[in-house]
């Protein structure tokens, strides 16, 4: 029954999270889930289990779609990308390059494979991607390995398989396998880029995700890191205790005049830009040397209102 996907949203923290349920946000997935049967609709409603409210779009991963892709992601604003097909292609030059490009707002979540030591996952090869492999969660809350969760280094984080989705028929089926455990972690991750965006501007990026989710980890098998579990399960804490500033990082201003921002206020610019509290002039300049008139003080401090008070006009 679907209702027994609770007892893995409540291990996972998500009770304390109902303000943040995906509204707003783009999440791309590599399976074409608009088919509407078989695998790529599965892992797109086990995802939708446990972020309903986000949008899904269908992206191939693959460098062939290069282009449209980047435009894609940077036009839509995709904050999370997830692929729950493992590839022993790994990763190659386009794919780098692609990940140049967006693994400061976007981060890419690939399943770790169900092969145990024989085989894993070749995406996981780039630092940048985050690998998943699963555990099972056991009725009195105690969580294992599953006995064919791919065995490696490059295993990051695990997240619970068994997941319940619903068929044509009005029934449910558990699907088991990392294919089902990474589309948990990029719901996860999704719900929290919305709550890091709303009091920053912007979503995480692929390493402070990484970060993020280091830093709430459960242990639950060998200390420390291990090629079962990578550094254990994830499990949100209240939003309410997260030192969200820990996770931002200032963004590259394209200020035609940026030089001229003293190095001590870059941070402070960058923030109040992704806020959207302050902004440059239709020549692209910031003029931080200008003074300050009454009318743009007006601005920015309805900007600020607005953006403390939760409205966008």
């Amino acid at each position: 029954m679907l209702s027994d996907n609770d007892r893995f949203r409540d291990f996972l923290g998500l009770g304390a999270w109902g303000d943040y349920t995906g509204e707003g946000m783009v999440v791309a997935t590599a399976e074409n889930f608009e088919l509407g049967t078989g695998h790529p609709l599965w892992t797109y409603q086990v995802f939708k289990e446990f972020c309903p409210n986000a949008e899904v779009i269908y992206l191939p991963l693959s460098d062939t779609y290069f282009e449209s892709n980047i435009r894609a992601i940077k036009e839509r604003g995709v904050s999370v990308w997830f692929s729950s097909k493992s590839t022993q292609g790994g990763v190659n030059q386009g794919m780098k390059e692609m990940l140049d490009e967006i693994s400061d707002t976007c981060t890419l979540i690939v399943s770790a494979g169900n092969k145990g030591d024989e085989e894993y996952n070749r995406y996981m090869e780039d630092d940048r991607v985050i690998g998943i492999g699963m555990y099972t969660l056991y009725a009195d809350g105690t969580i294992w390995p599953c006995y064919n969760t791919a065995v490696s280094d490059l295993v990051d984080f695990s997240f619970p398989t068994y997941i319940n989705t619903p068929t044509s028929t009005g029934s449910a089926v558990a699907r088991y396998g990392t294919s089902f455990s990474g589309p948990v972690a990029a719901a996860v991750l999704t719900r929290v880029n919305q709550f890091v965006k709303k009091a920053t501007g912007k979503t995480l990026s692929a390493k402070n995700a990484y970060q993020f989710f280091q830093d709430y980890a459960k242990d639950f098998f060998d200390a420390g890191f291990d090629t079962h579990t990578g550094w254990g399960a994830p499990i949100l804490p209240d939003p309410k205790v997260i030192d969200i500033w820990k996770y931002w990082e200032a963004s590259d201003m394209d200020y035609t005049d940026k030089t001229l921002i003293p190095k001590w206020a870059t941070d402070s610019v960058a923030l109040m830009t992704d806020l959207g509290i302050m902004g440059g002039n239709e020549k692209g300049e910031f003029m931080p040397t200008k003074t300050v008139t009454r009318s743009e003080v007006a601005v920015a401090l309805t900007n600020m209102y607005r953006k403390l008070v939760g409205k966008s006009d």
